[in-house]
């Protein structure tokens, strides 16, 4: 195995930059997702509780993916979908 051009404490370096610009870029798309599904919701005059209840899905992930503080599973997606249509 050949020598590194670049000493291992800056590729670690350069690894933690690269680490945190995607938990940003990541972040922002959780809300793009949280921020539309609010609008629906607000539009058709449900509170989180009244659209959890019919997309059969917990509160706490209402609040939370609208929020964009979690990356909401497929199946609530799903579920999300039919509780505003």
């Amino acid at each position: 195995m050949g020598k590194s051009l670049y000493p291992k404490n800056l590729l670690l370096l350069y690894l933690n930059v690269a680490k945190q610009q995607i938990s940003i870029w990541y972040q922002k798309q959780l809300i793009k997702l949280g921020l539309p599904i609010r609008k629906i919701r607000e539009k058709q005059g449900l509170s989180q509780e009244h659209f959890a209840a019919d997309a059969d899905i917990p509160y706490s992930s209402v609040s939370e993916i609208e929020a964009g503080k979690t990356n909401p599973a497929i199946r609530e997606c799903e579920s999300t979908r039919g509780g505003s249509e």
